[in-house]
């Protein structure tokens, strides 16, 4: 999708690097990317999804973690072989969520090694590395919840899509690939 740079930037109330590539990677069971390039005065964005196996509860739990890993990698590998070729942009900011699920410590540490594959495939590819917590990267651009405290999970994700749906004219429906887009626009904030 291409948009007026311009237009995004008065949405948002901030201004975008220019001639900059980012990405921004939700790391999760269904991880959404978001890859967000500012050529000349046009915001183009592309979105990807990676849905990892999932595992059943009688299902040996470490053998299944190779299987997430093994794909995960292959996934990106893949992503890296495509997206690659066609970068225009002279600067490069990759973004990567810092999941916090501190009452789970066998999904914490998935998440942990799902972000080190990532980081590690992608490091050579960008100049700036962020690792950011998913609330900060929200506070980052304006997003400010209108919802009250303990208010469900399904509830906070709508709004966050009617938000960034409102900034760019469409109708994304997917979550994962809407905080990728969070992320991505964290990168690309000018500071």
């Amino acid at each position: 999708m291409n948009f007026k740079l311009k237009d995004i930037e008065k949405r948002l109330g901030f201004k975008l690097k220019r001639n900059t590539y980012c990405i921004g990677v939700d790391t999760a069971s269904i991880t959404g990317l978001a890859m967000l390039e500012t050529i000349g005065e046009k915001l183009i964005v592309k979105t990807s999804i990676f849905k990892l196996p999932t595992i059943k509860k009688s299902e040996e739990l470490s053998n299944k973690f190779v299987e997430k890993l093994e794909f995960m990698l292959r996934s990106i590998r893949d992503f890296k072989a495509k997206e690659f070729g066609c970068k225009k942009a002279t600067k490069t900011v990759l973004v990567l969520e810092n999941s916090f699920l501190g009452c789970n410590p066998v999904t914490f540490g998935l998440l942990r090694m799902l972000c080190g594959i990532i980081f590690s495939e992608l490091f050579d590819y960008f100049e700036e590395i962020k690792i950011i917590f998913p609330m900060s990267a929200r506070k980052e651009i304006g997003f400010k919840s209108q919802l009250k405290k303990g208010t469900k999970r399904e509830a906070k994700k709508k709004e966050l899509i009617t938000f960034i749906n409102n900034i760019f004219g469409t109708e994304e429906k997917d979550d994962n690939i809407i905080d990728a887009i969070i992320l991505a626009l964290n990168g690309l904030k000018e500071k």
